[in-house]
């Protein structure tokens, strides 16, 4: 990300420059982005989703973080998710149950706001490693799943989680 910002400020002074003269139009063509690798995407093992499991158990968040593990929802989505969105006892597939993503807390404006970060609606089936915690999860007060009336704050939730983790034998 740094790079990319030295090279996008690199190609705007050399611009710059070419609109006052000081260099020739072709100079600034001649520079192109190196290409960045993307990294690789890992997924945990068994034996590392039990480690996790284990080491957040006695968390007040353990049941958001089961959540997002066996989700994959985001920060904002989790935070920003309500019941009205949950549907236990709907089938998807081989699964019985799904969670309809449309909306998404806002880290930036701390606010809610009506659409996902892309502005896609997304459908996750509900895996039976989630299925009891949204069951238990659905009989609080409140229209929000975590939080009750008021949605979380996802700002902080990889801070918490780092925090959890650190303690963790």
């Amino acid at each position: 990300a740094l790079l990319k910002y030295a090279i996008q400020l690199f190609k705007s002074i050399m611009r710059c420059a070419e609109s006052e003269d000081l260099i020739s139009a072709k100079g600034i063509s001649l520079v192109s982005s190196p290409k960045q690798k993307k990294p690789k995407v890992e997924f945990w093992d068994n034996s590392q989703i039990n480690y996790f499991l284990n080491a957040t158990k006695q968390s007040i968040h353990h049941d958001l973080w089961k959540i997002a593990l066996f989700s994959g929802m985001r920060a904002g989505e989790i935070a920003g998710l309500k019941k009205d969105c949950v549907y236990i006892n709907k089938t998807l597939g081989e699964h019985t149950g799904m969670i309809v993503v449309k909306r998404t807390y806002n880290q930036k404006t701390r606010q809610m706001q009506e659409t996902t970060k892309n502005g896609d609606v997304r459908i996750i089936p509900i895996l039976p490693e989630v299925r009891e915690v949204l069951l238990r999860l659905m009989e609080n007060e409140g229209d929000f799943i975590f939080g009750g009336k008021e949605n979380l704050d996802s700002s902080h939730f990889s801070r918490q989680l780092k925090a959890e983790l650190k303690n963790h034998p």
